[in-house]
């Protein structure tokens, strides 16, 4: 792989080419952002030399980046194939934690948040932002449809029920329904309960 000059790199940008930094060893197959490993390329070259990867040593990641370079695959589902990887952090809340911000700030970062792209998951069919999508979704970690037959103990009465048995939360975790630890009849005793208390 031909490095470019730096008048060719001048010309290049002065033509609006958009210039990538290629590693000539990727960073997946343990190469660093030394100086002596990074290649500026144009997209087309970029492409090309991710194929030629794939092509020589057969990797999935340097697939995905040739057909995402390319132009043949969508970024949504590049994001989801690589995420099957284990190429984003399931971790992508820690460095933010911990951190305090003004009531502006957080106003801010909240409209932020709605206002995101949603994916839906593939295997459930939940609708999520990338970032939801990669912690909380695909193969092992998401919960396509609950076994509403599946046994389950009651922490009041002590009885064994099906999950069908059970109340609903109110809220959705992850995307999905989860279920009270207190079946249907003895949430309506304690509701009945709750309102005996009140007109008395």
């Amino acid at each position: 792989m031909r490095r470019k000059t730096q008048e060719e790199i001048a010309k290049l940008r002065e033509e609006g080419v958009v210039l990538h930094n290629h590693h000539v060893v990727p960073r997946h197959a343990g190469g660093t952002d030394e100086p002596g490993n990074l290649v500026l390329l144009t997209v087309e070259e970029h492409a090309e030399a991710h194929k030629a990867l794939y092509e020589k040593h057969g990797r999935t990641e340097d697939k995905l980046a040739w057909l995402g370079l390319a132009g043949m695959i969508g970024q949504e589902e590049l994001f989801l194939e690589r995420s099957r990887l284990g190429g984003y952090k399931s971790n992508i809340g820690d460095i933010m934690r911990g951190k305090e911000f003004s009531e502006d700030h957080r106003r801010k970062l909240a409209e932020k948040a709605n206002n995101r792209a949603k994916i839906r998951c593939p295997l459930c069919g939940v609708s999520a932002t990338k970032q939801m999508l990669v912690r909380h979704h695909g193969e092992g970690k998401c919960n396509v449809e609950p076994d509403l037959s599946a046994p389950r103990t009651c922490k009041d009465c002590g009885e064994t029920k099906s999950l069908a048995d059970f109340a609903q939360r109110g809220r959705k975790q992850n995307g999905h329904r989860t279920y009270k630890n207190s079946c249907k009849a003895c949430e309506n005793k304690r509701r009945q309960a709750r309102r005996a208390r009140k007109r008395n």
